[in-house]
């Protein structure tokens, strides 16, 4: 009957404090949320002067360190909070019992061996979820980690095996070449294709020297001849869509210099994927070269 007609000021005054670090504020964003923690303490506070300290009670107050755990609180912040909290009841104990020492005296020994109480529970529970955590951690870590090396060894054997097929294929490609080499349109469908399995080759021959030093194939390159390059490929997208392409070359610019084609084409290719993705049915994608 004496602290209850306090218990949202204390509530109030505890979210102050905890508020009041950069820390905490990073964790407690949300108004809502902290809404709801402002009532979870006040139900808190009415279990704390209730006198039914069971089981129930127990696991209760474990579920507070647990959650602090959980959205990532440090405890310290809650410990002193927690001391201020005490302050309070304290100070209202002596305020109710200023005649009675005796009382003021017993009934602040009762709080405070509850408190201690309260804070032992607390911390128990955060260390011991914070524990689990960090090992549950460490073990999901390790089964990427395990997942990842499996998935290298599989890419990297499929690289060496993806050799023959590449080969057989541009074999192929090569005689097709020949039978069709009165028709223009065809023969450049072929060097397309031709283009993307050199494409594809180098791809499996990155992934297989992946932990290697990158080494770049510098070689005289047309930018301007790259870029188009890097559009036609993707005639199969932009089609569809009739997508245009706008280039426009800065006067005086050197349009020839020594680069890595592959890398280059990776890009640029990636970017206008991106981009005729983005600008949908009739899209007009402008590239200034710079």
């Amino acid at each position: 009957e004496l602290i209850q007609p306090q218990f949202v000021a204390m509530v109030d005054d505890f979210y102050s404090e905890i508020l009041r670090h950069a820390a905490t504020r990073q964790v407690l964003q949300d108004e809502q949320q902290i809404s709801r923690l402002k009532k979870t303490l006040l139900h808190w506070l009415d279990q704390f002067f209730s006198g039914n300290y069971d089981l129930a009670y127990v696991q209760a107050r474990w579920k507070v360190g647990r959650r602090h755990v959980m959205i990532g609180l440090d405890q310290s912040y809650a410990t002193a909070a927690l001391g201020r909290l005490r302050m309070r009841i304290n100070a209202a104990i002596l305020a109710g019992h200023k005649d009675q020492p005796q009382t003021t005296v017993e009934s602040q020994l009762s709080v405070n061996k509850l408190l201690d109480l309260e804070l032992a529970i607390v911390n128990a529970a955060y260390q011991l979820s914070f524990a689990r955590l960090m090992e549950l951690s460490a073990k999901q870590q390790m089964q990427q980690s395990e997942r990842l090396a499996a998935i290298g060894q599989m890419v990297t054997g499929l690289a060496h095996e993806s050799r023959n097929a590449l080969q057989r294929s541009h074999a192929c490609l090569e005689t097709l070449a020949l039978e069709i080499e009165d028709r223009p349109d065809a023969i450049r469908l072929v060097q397309r294709v031709q283009n993307a399995l050199d494409h594809l080759h180098t791809l499996y021959e990155e992934v297989r020297n992946y932990a290697a030093p990158i080494k770049l194939d510098r070689q005289a390159v047309c930018l301007p001849k790259l870029v188009m390059r890097c559009w036609h490929q993707l005639e199969h997208k932009w089609k569809p869509l009739n997508s245009k392409l706008h280039l426009q070359m800065s006067d005086g610019l050197n349009v020839d210099g020594h680069w890595d084609p592959m890398r280059l084409e990776q890009v640029l290719t990636n970017l206008f994927q991106n981009a005729i993705d983005s600008s949908g049915d009739g899209g007009e994608i402008c590239c200034d070269v710079r």
